[in-house]
């Protein structure tokens, strides 16, 4: 025969209240690590979306308008000899400046507000030159094409041709400021100057565009820290993320040293 022992009233069966509470205890902290893990991971991943937005933005808009810049005053050549081959043709190069309107100019905002500047170029076919836009296809050759870079409502505008309206080219810029490196008695005096400082736009032969553009998060009390905008004032962060970007553009058709 087999005998069975079955526990009196006075023996103790599973866990005490003090055992359970410890371990609820240790279940709970191990469900706030998990969770602290969570949240951190998804943070650093949400910072790392908006920075990498920011900077890929940040390089388009200044690439755009680099371009513009850079190729401001470009004329078609002419040839002198039409009779003789390419290989041996001489040129002769037409200065857009000498008629209205320059090939580079820019206005002040009031106090720190953001400027905007006007990159000019001749066209010069249907297929090589447009717009900042696209506009420009049906223009006759040696036709004024500018292109005005502003801040309107947040975003970066650009406006082409006349009577074409301006369109946003870049959201959630802050701000833009533009200086220029004046060059006068042959290079010999070179200062970088704003707008308002330029008393002849044809001694502009380089300028730097600072951009301040805003990411879309807002990372509210997360946010610490300071940057430094395009006015070269230090910022307290207010939640969005900040990214200032910098880019010194020379004009190709401008400079004594090309």
């Amino acid at each position: 025969m087999t005998q069975s022992h079955r526990p009196t009233p006075h023996q103790q069966v599973g866990a005490s209240l003090i055992e359970l509470m410890v371990g609820i205890t240790i279940g709970m902290l191990v469900v706030l690590a998990a969770m602290s893990t969570i949240v951190l991971n998804r943070t650093s991943s949400t910072t790392i979306a908006d920075t990498s937005a920011l900077t890929s933005q940040g390089n388009n808009v200044l690439r755009q308008m680099a371009y513009f810049i850079r190729h401001a005053g470009t004329v078609e050549l002419t040839p002198l000899d039409a009779a003789a081959p390419l290989s041996e043709q001489r040129f002769s190069l037409g200065d857009p400046a000498s008629a209205a309107p320059a090939i580079i100019a820019g206005l002040n905002g009031a106090g720190v507000a953001p400027d905007e500047v006007t990159a000019t170029f001749l066209h010069r076919g249907a297929n090589v030159t447009r717009d900042c836009l696209g506009n420009g296809a049906a223009l006759a050759i040696g036709a004024a094409i500018p292109n005005r870079f502003f801040l309107n409502g947040g975003n970066l505008n650009c406006q082409g041709l006349a009577g074409t309206p301006a369109q946003p080219v870049a959201q959630n810029v802050e701000d833009l400021q533009v200086t220029y490196l004046i060059e006068a008695g042959g290079g010999a005096t070179r200062q970088w100057v704003t707008a308002n400082a330029v008393a002849n736009w044809n001694d502009v032969v380089a300028a730097n565009i600072c951009i301040q553009i805003r990411g879309d998060v807002n990372y509210g009390a997360l946010s610490t820290g300071n940057f430094t905008n395009c006015s070269n004032v230090v910022t307290a962060n207010d939640g969005p993320m900040r990214m200032v970007l910098r880019q010194t553009v020379q004009l190709r058709n401008r400079s004594n040293n090309l």
